[in-house]
């Protein structure tokens, strides 16, 4: 029986399988083999990708490690599509390289921000090109550094999608769970920004320090207030119901996590648990608002893509630090 042998040819940058049938375009990607630890990420080549009708193909500048990216690679979650191996990531800022027939607004050299609902949808951002529904895609404005906007999508979606949620009005009592995460400190400013009234839920008291300064906000270590507010935003994972009034709403955003129904209905208290979802407009929305200075970004540490384990060891410390993830020398 005959086989076909494959050759490695690298042209611009570009790995090429020849085989004497078919031609087949690789790229690099992080993947998570099957659950495990930090050992588990391995950098290797891939099947390049082409564009759907309605799908924006953008090569990677930068993406972000996420705590959902560790709950996948540790095995607590496991994508509901697709099968180990599994590209993680959920954050992408790059650049259109091509679009599928029904895309007609973003021309290649676009620069652009989007998150991929990595748990649902099975495909992840960490590998050099990336396919996603146009839907899903922001474009940047040309004034803008796509670098720092890298910790902004899941996190962002999710702080965004929670307030969109609550629906607060000027004077509404919120309690954000958490305040000192990445998606905590973006909730407090978007809600602040709507006129609510915050409180800020920390574990330490350090933690105070990064959180806004404002005639609004009030700061909590420790404990939450008693029946006071009128929204909970849970980016924390443990039951603050207490703190809700009778009727209030209880958002939480960590899903296995969330209070039991009929203990909040013994209050008419009501649940929901968010699962952020991928949206270009809301990211959209989201720069404006950083543009405008409503929103802030935490610095980072950077890290090539080569460096996956290192970056994750940094991830780790210290109760999760920001780290992004650059294309450079893979």
């Amino acid at each position: 029986m005959s086989s076909i042998k494959a050759t490695w040819m690298v042209d611009s940058n570009e790995r090429t399988i020849h085989h004497s049938e078919r031609r087949v375009m690789e790229m690099l990607a992080v993947q998570v083999e099957a659950p495990g630890g930090i050992t588990s990420l391995v950098v290797r080549s891939v099947e390049d990708l082409t564009p759907r009708p309605d799908e924006v193909k953008i090569e990677l500048i930068a993406s972000s490690i996420n705590p959902a990216d560790v709950k996948i690679r540790t095995g607590a979650v496991v994508p509901l599509r697709g099968a180990y191996p599994f590209t993680l990531g959920y954050d992408l800022a790059g650049t259109v390289v091509e679009t599928g027939a029904e895309v007609t607004d973003l021309a290649p050299g676009t620069q652009v921000l989007a998150m991929s609902a990595v748990a649902l949808t099975g495909v992840g951002t960490w590998s050099e090109r990336v396919c996603l529904p146009r839907t899903s895609v922001a474009r940047l404005p040309a004034n803008v550094d796509p670098l720092p906007l890298a910790r902004l999508p899941l996190a962002g979606l999710t702080a965004y999608q929670a307030v969109q949620r609550a629906k607060p009005g000027p004077g509404t009592a919120v309690l954000v769970c958490g305040a000192a995460g990445s998606v905590g400190r973006l909730a407090v400013e978007l809600l602040l920004d709507r006129g609510a009234r915050v409180h800020g839920l920390v574990r330490r008291p350090e933690q105070v320090d990064q959180l806004p300064t404002h005639e609004l906000f009030t700061p909590h270590v420790g404990q939450p207030p008693t029946r006071s507010v009128d929204v909970v935003i849970d980016a924390a994972g443990a039951d603050f119901s207490p703190a809700l009034v009778d009727g209030g709403l209880y958002i939480c955003l960590v899903p296995d996590r969330a209070p039991a129904r009929d203990v909040l209905a013994r209050r008419s208290q009501r649940r929901t648990v968010l699962v952020t979802e991928e949206s270009g407009a809301d990211l959209e929305e989201l720069v404006e608002l950083l543009g405008a200075a409503v929103l802030t970004l935490e610095t980072t540490s950077i890290f090539p893509m080569k460096n996956i384990h290192a970056a994750h060891r940094e991830f780790e410390q210290d109760g999760q630090r920001n780290v992004v993830l650059i294309r450079e020398d893979w």
